[in-house]
């Protein structure tokens, strides 16, 4: 009935109800790309257009500037358009944005690195070209203006896809179908991972290697298990599979012959379907960067490093981190006072709580906090954790009884955090990092685990504003390392922004 009365409304609505959802999919993932990569190609023209105008037949902006300039040769600023257009979608292609592909399924964060990166390259190549060829020479505002309103365009553009996504999920139109091949630890991590990334994207079920007794109650990791290979064509047809997904897991094919043989089986059924077959190695469950992917005499290789950035990253890090822990402790001060102030006549004890933690490479050092829990809370933890019998080395206590009524308001407004701005003046942390762990925690660390422990320790961090209060540590440590690889200014500024999201909406507070 719902439904009835939202199609006499909106006819266009209506219109595409009557569309099956298998065929409305199939039509968004052929042309989903393709209309992207026109619309992209459109919007950074029509910005330079834009800037144009705005520039030189604006008389607000002639006003503003303090300049005159000559009269332009709007051939030199259309040919200038044409490079920048061409250069800033080229480059976004060779990075896979245009791509029906799992390839090219991001994160918006991720989307927001590869658009910003080639509008940088873009607006260099632009600016190479306008010197060697005097001709091309063009106004700087021009060249400003057409990269931000373009850069603006293009992200706004992301968004609008992302809105239509999620709107056509909730009316159930997928464009990906995947079914993961095998059950094993990896596929289940592969199926937590890709959950947020696309929403026309969904994982259907498991296919397995081998035939196995048949059950109606046959699931893993809450998906059913959808046949075996032997099946496989009934099932691509019958679920309308678009891909299938195999973690490789590091399985000896020599000494099990009937596994190769079916896997063999299956990429002749997926070129048959003319469906791809992707395969993700187990690559020791660590951050892998696309351009650390290659291809060496026709075997796959990826390379792993340690997570590199760029010189001035850490720079203007620690200008950054500076600057906002000075300004923090001067203007809040009166705040500060008053939170010290509210603890001393809550409940005794000092107003700071100074606590050994590991930071960077495994350095031990006093990180301070606002007290939230009543003075005896360290000798009182022992009867509330048994850290022998930790299956592993994390915990998390909820409705602690040791949090004082003060404490609990801190720790939902995340405001027991601000004396760490002084950790972050002595060099010990930063304001966006993998948080930092108790020692004993630490000692119980694998070399995996240990791994979050290459960048200096952060106020808030990816995992805080991805699953913050999750109790388990593959979770916590999966983000922390997808940070250390992807570690960028415009990260931490998302980073920050997300942060003051999950504090008002009040998640995963203990």
């Amino acid at each position: 009935m719902a439904l009835q009365e939202a199609a006499s409304r909106e006819p266009s609505v209506a219109m595409a109800s009557t569309i099956p959802a298998g065929v409305a999919g199939g039509l968004l993932r052929r042309y989903r790309a393709p209309f992207v990569g026109v619309a992209d190609t459109l919007l950074i023209s029509g910005a330079c257009f834009v800037a144009y105008l705005l520039r030189f037949h604006s008389p607000l902006v002639a006003e503003l500037l303090p300049f005159k300039e000559a009269i332009p040769d709007p051939e030199a600023y259309a040919i200038i358009s044409l490079i920048m257009t061409l250069a800033w979608t080229f480059l976004m292609w060779q990075e896979g944005m245009y791509r029906n592909s799992l390839r090219s399924m991001r994160l918006f964060s991720d989307e927001l690195r590869v658009v910003l990166w080639a509008g940088v390259r873009a607006l260099a190549v632009v600016m190479v070209s306008s010197f060697l060829f005097r001709k091309l020479l063009i106004s700087r505002i021009f060249l400003v203006m057409g990269f931000g309103l373009a850069l603006v365009m293009l992200l706004w553009l992301r968004i609008l896809v992302g809105d239509l996504q999620r709107w056509l999920q909730s009316r159930n139109v997928l464009f990906e179908r995947f079914a993961l091949l095998g059950t094993s630890q990896p596929s289940l991590e592969i199926l937590q991972r890709l959950g947020g990334v696309n929403p026309l994207a969904k994982i259907t079920g498991f296919i397995n290697l081998a035939p196995a007794v048949p059950s109606h109650n046959d699931r893993f990791g809450g998906l059913p298990i959808l046949g075996d290979t032997n099946q496989l064509e009934r099932i691509i047809k019958d679920q309308q599979i678009t891909g299938l997904i195999f973690a490789s897991n590091g399985y000896d094919y020599e000494a099990n012959p009937e596994l190769k043989e079916a896997l063999v089986r299956t990429v002749n059924c997926c070129e048959t379907q003319r469906m791809p077959f992707y395969m993700i190695p187990d690559a020791l469950n660590v951050a892998v960067r696309r351009n650390e992917v290659g291809c060496c005499c026709g075997f796959p290789v990826i390379e792993l490093r340690d997570a590199s950035v760029h010189p001035l990253y850490g720079v203007a890090k620690r200008l950054i981190d500076v600057s906002i822990a000075i300004v923090g402790l001067a203007v809040g001060l009166p705040v500060w006072l008053g939170i010290a102030a509210a603890i001393k006549l809550e409940s005794k004890g000092p107003v700071l709580y100074v606590q050994e933690r590991v930071g960077r490479n495994g350095r031990v050092f006093r990180m301070l906090k606002f007290r939230t829990m009543v003075q005896d809370a360290a000798s009182q933890l022992k009867d509330l954790v048994d850290f022998g019998s930790l299956a592993e080395p994390v915990f998390k206590i909820r409705n602690d009884p040791r949090v004082t009524r003060i404490g609990r308001f801190l720790r939902r407004t995340g405001l027991d955090e601000v004396p760490q701005l002084f950790n972050i003046l002595m060099g010990d942390m930063s304001l966006v990092g993998p948080r930092p762990e108790q020692v004993e925690l630490v000692e119980r660390y694998d070399d995996w685990q240990r791994r979050r422990l290459k960048a200096r320790p952060g106020i808030t961090g990816y995992q805080q504003v991805m699953s913050r209060g999750d109790p388990s540590l593959a979770r916590r440590i999966h983000y922390d390392l997808y940070y250390l690889k992807h570690q960028s200014v415009l990260l931490d500024l998302h980073i920050i922004w997300k942060t003051v999201l999950v504090v008002i909406r009040g998640d995963g507070i203990t």
